[in-house]
């Protein structure tokens, strides 16, 4: 578990100040995030806008995924099946182009 010490709170609250829509969760990531020198996790605009002009590295959940079938973390199947299952979503809003691209090479991966 990481902590906040009172330079990096008042940096989550300067972001809050920046980017009034991001949550203040997200203002705590971003700010152990830069504090720390992690990447984060997220799909939310605002705060991958916000970790940009941070030069805090931010990916998604495709990239994620991406990163599984390079490393063969788990079989293409599983990872078309599990992109399937996210896409099929009726709140899921990750693009469908982009979507799509990824189950194609998953597919093409074992052959489906």
């Amino acid at each position: 578990m990481e902590e906040l010490e009172g330079d990096g709170v008042a940096l989550a609250f300067a972001f809050r100040a920046q980017a009034p829509p991001l949550s203040l969760p997200d203002a705590f990531a971003l700010s152990l995030a830069k504090t720390n020198g992690f990447t984060l996790l997220s799909g939310d605009k605002v705060m991958r806008d916000l970790a940009g002009t941070q030069a805090v590295a931010c990916h998604g959940v495709l990239w994620v995924l991406e990163q599984m079938h390079t490393e063969a973390v788990r079989t293409p199947m599983d990872l078309h099946a599990g992109l399937t299952a996210i896409g099929d979503h009726p709140r899921c809003r990750l693009p469908r182009r982009d979507v799509g691209r990824l189950l194609a090479v998953f597919a093409a991966a074992f052959g489906g």
